[in-house]
Formats: structure tokens, C-alpha cells, sequence
């Protein structure tokens, strides 16, 4: 018999057996059961959770938008079909001047005879010649308030013709009304001063068909511009309004955690 004995291992021995801490700290599965480490599941969950953040902001910032853009094509809408309207509100006050200078200049014109002035009617045409040229600054006033409109000024609108024709009465407006004062002042009208005041009276009186063309051709050039600014502000707006349910739908999306 051999001196050498075989070992045999006990059947009862305890395997060796590692720690299992060690190994549950080092490796977790993620949803779709893919094994990472936890570090990288901590910075996965937390990127889960700002996208889904994003994608609140996003779709809510998305849905205001869009309201936004529904209210601004209705609005626009509105102003194109009642852009005649509109037109006829800033030019009914330059008409309604127009009106009033006729008459007043038509009455101006009854105290001025050929052979001149009385004195007795210096004072009333003194009067009339004032009014007429308050008129004419109040037509001119009425004109610069649609040019310094915080809309339609940056419209290009053809109002030449009636800036032209209304600084042409307001300066003969002015100038009868120094002549009347002076006159009514001094008890008598030079006979040159007489004839000048009526050719520009009747100068007057022959423009103003020419007057009330230009403002017409203001109002048309008026609304024609309005028209296609609408136009162009309507198809701004509908843009907009895709733009912005397509970051709606993104957000969305990232909200419910899809991929874009």
C-alpha cells in the first residue's frame, strides 16, 4: 500500500461564497432591462425627467402660442373686411374740414365787393377771415394725424396731393386773416390788398373740387395699403400658428417621453 493517502474533500464543506453587497452596489437594470451601472442609471432617470420637463414647457409655451396666432388671424381678419371702415374714420374728419372751409370761404367771399370792403363789415370779415384760418388748421391737424398713425404711417400711402392741396389753403387761410385784422385794425382795406384777398378767395373756391379728389385718392391709396398689410399679417400669423403646434407636438412628445 502506498504511504500516500488520497484527500478527499468533505461533502459537508461550506462553498466559498462571495459577497453579494459587493456585487448589488455595482450593477442595476435599467427599464428595458439592459444591466448598467448605477451611476449611469441615476444620470439616465435624471435626463428622463428634465426632457420630460422641456417637453411640459415646450408644449405649454406651444399651446399659448398657437392661441396667440388663432386670436391674431381672427383680428386681422375682422380688419380686412372692415377695412373700409376704417379708411372712412381717418379721412371723415380731413372731409368734414373740407365741407366747412367751403362754406366759410363762401361766406368770407359775400363781404368782399370789387369796389372793396364797407367798414362797417371789417369787423365780421375780420371774424369770418379767423374762422377760415382755424378751419384750415384743423383740416391740417386731422391730415397729420393719419400720417403720425402708430400703424398706417409705416404704410405707404399716397397722400402728397392732399398734403399739397391743404398746405396751399391753410397758407391762403393765413394770409386773408392777417389782411382782415390788419384791416379791421386800421378801419380800412388797401384797394391792392382787396383784389388780392379776392383772387385768393376765389382761388379757394375753384380748388376745392380739386381738394375732395385728393382726399378720395387718399382713402383709396389708404385702403388698398391696409388690404395688403392684412394680407401680409394674415400669412405671418397662419405661420406662426404651424410653427408653433410643431413645438407644441414636440413637447408632446417629450413630455410622454417619446423620442422627437
Amino acid at each position: 500500500m502506498s504511504d500516500q493517502q488520497p484527500y478527499e474533500l468533505a461533502h459537508d464543506a461550506d462553498p466559498v461564497v462571495q459577497d453579494s453587497d459587493d456585487d448589488s452596489s455595482s450593477i442595476l437594470e435599467d427599464d428595458d432591462l439592459t444591466v448598467v451601472p448605477p451611476a449611469l442609471s441615476t444620470n439616465k432617470s435624471r435626463g428622463r425627467v428634465g426632457r420630460r420637463l422641456m417637453g411640459l414647457i415646450a408644449a405649454l409655451l406651444g399651446l399659448i402660442g398657437c392661441l396667440v396666432s388663432v386670436i391674431l388671424v381672427l383680428f386681422l381678419l375682422r380688419t380686412a373686411l372692415g377695412v373700409g371702415d376704417a379708411a372712412d374714420d381717418l379721412m371723415e374728419p380731413i372731409s368734414s374740414s373740407v365741407d366747412r372751409l367751403e362754406t366759410r370761404v363762401d361766406q368770407t367771399d359775400d363781404l368782399v365787393g370789387r369796389s372793396g370792403v364797407d367798414a362797417a363789415d371789417l369787423d365780421q370779415l375780420s371774424a369770418r377771415a379767423d374762422g377760415l384760418a382755424d378751419l384750415a388748421d384743423g383740416a391740417q391737424r386731422s391730415f397729420s394725424a393719419i400720417i403720425d398713425h402708430p400703424v398706417y404711417r409705416w404704410l405707404p400711402i399716397d397722400l402728397e396731393s392732399l398734403s399739397g392741396d391743404l398746405t396751399t389753403i391753410e397758407q391762403s387761410s393765413t394770409s386773408i386773416a392777417q389782411t382782415a385784422r390788419s384791416g379791421a385794425d386800421n378801419g380800412r382795406i388797401p384797394t391792392a390788398d382787396v383784389s388780392r384777398v379776392r383772387d385768393q378767395l376765389n382761388d379757394l373756391q375753384a380748388g376745392f373740387g380739386q381738394l375732395r379728389a385728393s382726399v378720395e385718392a387718399g382713402r383709396d391709396s389708404l385702403v388698398r395699403w391696409i388690404r395688403l398689410a392684412t394680407l401680409a399679417g394674415v400669412a405671418l400669423a397662419l405661420w406662426s400658428l404651424w410653427a408653433q403646434s410643431w413645438l407644441m407636438r414636440r413637447g408632446w412628445r417629450g413630455m410622454l417621453g417619446h423620442a422627437p
